[in-house]
């Protein structure tokens, strides 16, 4: 998994718990990274897992429901690293119609060896619902709830999600269904 996410995390959990929780998080956790990360690095995803885990229990919150926190907070990375996400959508529905494509692809030219979940978008004829079905290697469904309702928020629109995941380990996949309101 690449640096950035990590540095990202990094940077919510400092926002939100404090540098000295942080640094007590990163000191007490057998990390083959020591807790160095740059953007460009490539980390094992297991250590995002421990810090999810190690929250979790310092601070009594789901494990989910922090990942879910720090996807929304993640897609705001997202918009200040992708421009074009600012600029070639009107609305959260466009945006996920083309996320993968238009990121995946953007990754991909800085990142060859990159392992991304698919991300596959059907929408309804009248354009008030869309269905995003999550495939990964990785257990990151609760991350992508996130993201997507980062991306809603992002364009303030009024979006229910529902989440069913459907992973059955070593592959982890989500079936998301948005409808406008």
């Amino acid at each position: 998994m690449k640096g950035v996410i990590f540095r990202s995390f990094i940077e919510f959990s400092e926002e939100k718990y404090g540098l000295a929780f942080v640094d007590k998080m990163l000191n007490s956790l057998p990390l083959s990274s020591n807790g160095v990360y740059t953007n460009v690095g490539k980390y094992p995803y297991t250590e995002l897992i421990a810090f999810f885990n190690y929250i979790s229990q310092d601070k009594d919150i789901n494990p989910n429901i922090l990942a879910e926190e720090f996807g929304a907070v993640f897609f705001k990375s997202m918009i200040n690293s992708y421009s074009f996400l600012k600029t070639d959508y009107s609305n959260s529905f466009e945006c996920l119609c083309h996320l993968e494509q238009d990121i995946n692809r953007q990754v991909k030219k800085l990142y060859i060896d990159a392992e991304l979940p698919t991300l596959s978008v059907v929408s309804s004829a009248d354009g008030q619902s869309l269905t995003l079905h999550y495939v990964s290697s990785r257990p990151f469904t609760h991350l992508w709830y996130g993201i997507i309702r980062g991306c809603i928020n992002y364009f303030k629109e009024d979006v229910t999600i529902e989440m069913t995941d459907r992973s059955t380990p070593p592959e982890y996949k989500a079936l998301f269904t948005l409808q406008r309101q």
